[in-house]
């Protein structure tokens, strides 16, 4: 089932920018005006905008590259070796994240920040709500992708052995993405009025929501890897898809920190992510075809540490975000000092880790070999 395939470089680029994004990211929701664990003032709507930039398609373009290599998986092994390569390496990452740093975060957030202010006064189930939001916290994508592995098989072999999707023509792709997010912003209402408790719990929205809204990204990455044509619409944008892009993420923005779609200011922002989430994967991947499609020791490099430097750099922000806190900087001088101490953490805890192989086990799921210096 093996296929020889050349590597295409931009993608592991693309895959590993979005997932070290989340650095500056994080960083900017301290000095911006959106609530988050920690908060420095004065606040800035420049990082604001920038954070809800950041934001608006940065996950639908990374689960729809994560179902492009998953269907490269697929057609490479059987159906049980797959799902064991795949959720080998998503859940014993999580599981060793949630012990080593979740929770170790989630006592730091407890005692040293006002984040959970009411925990005292919490009841049963809001203190067990309130652990599962932090215990997950962003580790959130890893649990996605687990789940979206294991319901999409079924969906994977009709794509890769009955030619699902090969006769939908990729002028319908927006229309379709414009329904799905309609659907899925109206059904999200009804949760709402109907079952508010449900809906604002933390595991129906990791298991529920999370899952819903991504799943189709993913699939499009699936569909991408089969068909020919499909792959080339998404990374080849028109004119007309920078126009919606561009739109699209100036009314999220605009959603985000304005009360003009009020109070249907969730439904929109669902709607557009739907949207967003499509143009925007064809802007990214364009971009990344031209620009990085090559081999480059530094860059690979970074690819095989965005995923360690994700999963810890949450803690190293929510550190220094607790100690700026009442330091009251320039929010740019602070931006720019956060991104780069944590960037620099990140990168020593990393190198350290690569230097004991249960470690290197644990955070990767992968059968470890001798480490070898990259940058050389």
């Amino acid at each position: 089932m093996a296929k020889t395939i050349q590597r295409e470089h931009y993608l592991d680029y693309i895959r590993a920018t979005l997932m070290l994004l989340g650095i500056p990211f994080h960083v900017s929701l301290v000095y911006s005006a959106h609530h988050w664990v920690v908060n420095s003032t004065p606040e800035s709507l420049t990082l604001s905008l920038f954070n809800d930039f950041i934001h608006a398609f940065r996950m639908q373009v990374f689960f729809v590259i994560s179902g492009y290599f998953s269907c490269m998986l697929y057609q490479r092994y059987p159906l049980k070796k797959w799902l064991n390569v795949r959720l080998t390496r998503l859940l014993i990452p999580m599981a060793a994240a949630m012990v080593l740093i979740t929770l170790p975060q989630f006592w730091y957030i407890l005692h040293h920040t006002s984040g959970i202010g009411d925990w005292d006064q919490a009841n049963l189930w809001q203190k067990a709500n309130i652990c599962v939001w932090y215990l997950v916290s962003h580790l959130w994508f890893l649990l996605t992708l687990s789940l979206l592995t294991v319901i999409s098989a079924p969906l994977l072999n009709a794509i890769v052995n009955r030619g699902l999707w090969s006769k939908v023509s990729t002028d319908m792709l927006l229309p379709i993405f414009i329904a799905l997010g309609v659907v899925f912003a109206v059904l999200h209402k009804l949760c709402a009025t109907f079952m508010p408790g449900v809906t604002g719990s933390a595991l129906f929205n990791f298991l529920v929501v999370n899952t819903l809204m991504y799943f189709p990204f993913y699939l499009l990455g699936a569909v991408a890897f089969v068909h020919i044509k499909h792959k080339e619409n998404i990374t080849r944008v028109s004119f007309s898809d920078g126009l919606i892009a561009a739109a699209s993420v100036g009314l999220y923005m605009l959603n985000e920190n304005t009360q003009v779609f009020a109070p249907l200011q969730l439904s929109v922002q669902f709607c557009l992510i739907f949207i967003i989430g499509l143009t925007m994967t064809k802007v990214v991947l364009t971009l990344g075809h031209r620009l990085l499609n090559r081999e480059s020791r530094g860059v690979t490099y970074f690819v095989g540490a965005s995923l360690f430097i994700y999963l810890v750099h949450h803690p190293l922000t929510i550190i220094y975000g607790s100690l700026m806190e009442n330091a009251h900087p320039n929010p740019f001088v602070g931006f720019i000092i956060g991104v780069t101490l944590v960037v620099l953490g990140s990168l020593a805890l990393y190198e350290i880790h690569r230097r004991v192989p249960l470690l290197r086990y644990l955070f990767s799921g992968k059968p470890q070999k001798p480490v070898v210096n990259s940058l050389k």
